[in-house]
């Protein structure tokens, strides 16, 4: 964006990025909390104030 509005002010002939391709990478998987996790984080959780 930043180079584009660059090249319509006319401070820079082109864009000299144009036409590269950045390769996708493989993504490591992301963990996911187990149930007993989740029922850890629960119970350390304070109580809602009642009104």
């Amino acid at each position: 964006m930043i180079l584009q509005e660059a090249v319509e002010d006319r401070r820079i002939p082109f864009k000299p990025c144009r036409g590269i391709r950045i390769p996708k990478g493989i993504r490591a998987e992301r963990p996911h909390a187990t149930a007993d996790q989740v029922a850890a984080i629960v119970t350390r959780q304070p109580a809602p104030p009642t009104a």
